[in-house]
């Protein structure tokens, strides 16, 4: 199993989406997947990255396991806040 994590979503977008062959377990933030997809995000200066979580974070997210502090990746790998 393949764990991919990032500390910020438009990274697991390039490195990872962009790559639709790739097999594993997609893993990001709850915080910053909530604060990235909303539809209001997609005007104004800083639309660069929303627009980028809507092409390619969004149509996946069925696949995606979010997490909070706390919460387990895997046995012995927990979530922490940054």
């Amino acid at each position: 199993m393949a764990v991919v994590g990032s500390t910020h979503i438009s990274s697991v977008a390039r490195q990872t989406f962009a790559q639709k062959t790739l097999r594993g377990r997609y893993v990001t933030n709850t915080a910053e997947y909530d604060f990235w997809t909303p539809q209001s995000k997609l005007t104004g200066g800083s639309a660069r990255v929303p627009e980028q979580a809507q092409s390619n974070v969004v149509p996946v997210a069925n696949k995606m396991t979010t997490l909070k502090a706390g919460d387990s990746v895997v046995t012995g790998v927990d979530a922490v806040d940054a």
